[in-house]
């Protein structure tokens, strides 16, 4: 007991250490990003002993920068959590035909998913896959679809060269269990014959609850409100991969709790016209539910035209890109609008229709609320992997974005940024019923590629659209009279390609969408080229195809599965989209910012599968390597080709 009380003591004084660090005037980054990124805390995921003292930590900050409970008497909002066990691992056995048994490290040799429930398994391994065949262990070299896997299988390994620990409380729901296997264990099951697995896991996953940390700094009035936010939770380590999880989202939190301390100071000057919040989520790497929990507390507090959120989420990274910057929908337009030019004046890199993966502002966004989110656009370099440590953190960038943050709160002080303008939200269920009038309206129809079929719901214009894929230039030509085919005629990889597909999206591209007119009925549209937000050309040789994609700006193309390669000297402008499962290439991109002409190129192979009675493509890359990228590069050589490919098209 002697023993407890003291190690209470120490962390006492420890902490009391911090404060003094973390005084009045001087910064939050380094001090709180050093403290949630210890080790002993192991990444602080929720429902730990680390996510516990990380919450009292930034508790005690809070009261001692002097913000208020937002909830009754109390700092902690505690909500219901499904709990991910953070210790149990898996074990992994192979049996070789010889009888010998060798059982692999966690971490090292292999990972799972902690959201997937518990097994124990046994059986020969498989090393080849048919559609028909009923097979329980499955070799593969990369990822396969769950609806592709026969239902006899229980467990499919997949080679994987860049372990990932996943958000730790996804209650999977698929019909197999996956392990992924690095490739030193791949490579060694692929030559050994006659081998059995055997791998069991029993994790103790149960429902609980976890905290959010919320304060709030009161305004003149508290009819309005600015929610900031970052999650604090983490994942833990998994076997000899340890986690700190100092990235994603420890430099969040440090950024969060400095703009807290910088607005405290400011309103004991001059008090702000609006309330506030600051919300340490929980529960972010557990499906949201934290924020999902707050946001139902936000509804009974203020009107949805009355409050904005910024959330932090992953800054600071050493080679993780620049900002990236995307309105999340039409209501967020304005702050998207107003935050890009403030960043700008700052000169911080940002990536306009950036990729970011989802996070706390898409719960707050279900509101109605406008909401942005201050992240990087290459998050994945880092996040979930070994080496998500302090180190790869640039801490002056992080300073930097906290000043300019607090710049923008300062100056739009009392503005929401609601967009009156956007379309009503609605609900997956209403936009099935949509979905539903629209094919009873139309099933004795047919509506032409450039028409659409407009109808009310609810007080609104909906629209079913005619769009189809195009499969000549001839057929082209008849919507768009200026358009057409690039020649490729020089691009000798595509020497014996035809066209296939001929995609075009533009003002009819959504199949079911608003419709913002006034007229109902059948409406022809009058299509033009410069409205084009992306020409998609796929030219097919018997089960294999290229994909040309061609856009007057930069798209997101590649999801946090993947990682892209920059190409430099007689190859700058060009990017290689590498798979993180396999390594391989997936395809590769040429920019042309002065221009605004962006290429990306795909090359895979297309078997046909059907599922549930629908038809349709398994996709898998036809690259080879990243030799074979580069004979694609010069083929098609976008540099000094591409605007002709461009203005054939497009006509400009």
């Amino acid at each position: 007991m002697k023993y407890r009380r003291w190690l209470v003591v120490i962390y006492i004084l420890i902490t009391a250490l911090i404060f003094c660090s973390c005084n009045k005037n001087s910064d939050y980054v380094e001090p709180v990003l050093k403290e949630l990124s210890q080790a002993s805390w192991n990444g602080r995921q929720v429902g730990t002993d680390g996510n516990i003292k990380a919450g009292e930590y930034l508790t005690n900050l809070l009261k001692n920068l002097g913000y208020e409970t937002f909830i009754e008497e109390s700092y902690y909002h505690t909500y219901s959590q499904y709990i991910t066990d953070s210790e149990a691992l898996p074990t992994f056995k192979i049996i070789y035909e010889s009888g010998n048994i060798e059982e692999l490290e966690p971490g090292i040799d292999f990972i799972i998913n902690r959201g997937g429930s518990s097994f124990s398994i046994k059986g020969e391994l498989s090393k080849a896959w048919d559609e028909g065949e009923k097979t329980e262990i499955i070799l593969s070299s990369e990822s396969i679809k769950s609806q592709d896997i026969h239902q006899s299988c229980k467990l499919l390994l997949v080679k994987n060269d860049n372990f990932r620990v996943a958000s730790n409380a996804y209650r999977l729901n698929l019909p197999y269990n996956m392990i992924d296997i690095s490739p030193e264990v791949y490579n060694k099951l692929s030559e050994a014959e006659n081998v059995q697995i055997e791998a069991e896991y029993q994790p103790n996953n149960k429902n609980g609850t976890a905290s959010n940390i919320i304060g709030v700094l009161k305004g003149k009035s508290s009819e309005k409100a600015l929610v900031l936010s970052a999650h604090f939770d983490g994942v833990a380590s998994f076997g000899k991969l340890a986690m700190t999880c100092a990235y994603d989202n420890a430099t969040g939190t440090a950024a969060l709790m400095e703009v807290a301390r910088q607005l405290a100071e400011r309103a004991k000057k001059r008090p702000f016209a609006l309330d506030i919040i600051v919300c340490f989520f929980n529960g972010e790497e557990a499906a949201l539910e934290g924020s999902k929990a707050f946001t139902q507390i936000l509804n009974t507090k203020y009107e949805k035209d009355k409050v904005y959120n910024i959330n932090i989420d992953c800054v600071g990274g050493k080679n993780c890109g620049p900002l990236a910057m995307k309105p999340f929908d039409e209501m967020s337009n304005l702050l998207y609008e107003a935050m890009t030019k403030h960043l700008q004046e700052w000169n911080i890199p940002i990536k306009k229709d950036g990729l970011y993966p989802s996070s706390d502002h898409a719960n707050l966004a279900s509101n109605g609320i406008p909401v942005l989110v201050i992240g990087e656009n290459d998050v994945f370099n880092l996040a979930h992997r070994a080496s998500d440590k302090i180190e790869n953190i640039n801490i002056s960038e992080i300073k930097n974005i906290c000043d300019a943050l607090v710049d923008f709160i300062v100056k739009n002080d009392g503005n929401t940024f609601y967009n009156s303008n956007a379309g009503t939200d609605l609900s997956p269920a209403e936009w099935d019923e949509i979905r539903q009038k629209a094919e009873l309206l139309t099933k004795d129809m047919e509506l032409d590629f450039n028409e659409l079929f407009v109808f009310e719901f609810k007080n609104q214009l909906f629209c079913k659209s005619g769009y189809r894929p195009l499969r000549s230039e001839e057929e082209l030509k008849k919507y768009y009279p200026d358009a057409q085919l690039p020649d490729f005629s020089n691009v000798n990889i595509l020497k014996d390609y035809t066209i296939d597909t001929i995609d075009i999206s533009n003002d009819n591209y959504e199949f079911v969408n608003y419709y913002w007119g006034k007229e109902t009925g059948k409406v022809e549209l009058d299509l033009k080229m410069d409205k084009t937000r992306n020409a998609r050309l796929i030219y097919s040789s018997g089960n294999k195809a290229v994909e040309i994609n061609m856009h007057p700006s930069p798209m997101v193309v590649i999801d946090p599965e993947y990682s892209e390669k920059e190409l430099t000297g007689d190859y700058e402008g060009y990017r290689i989209f590498i798979g993180d499962y396999d390594g391989k290439p997936e395809g590769f991109g040429y920019y042309d910012n002065a221009k605004k002409q962006y290429f990306y190129v795909y090359f895979y192979t297309r078997e046909p599968i059907t599922v549930d009675g629908n038809t349709g493509y398994r996709i898998t890359t036809a690259f080879l390597d990243e030799e074979q990228v580069y004979e694609f590069i010069d083929s098609f050589d976008f540099k000094n080709k591409g605007e002709s490919y461009f203005r054939a098209i497009y006509g400009r």
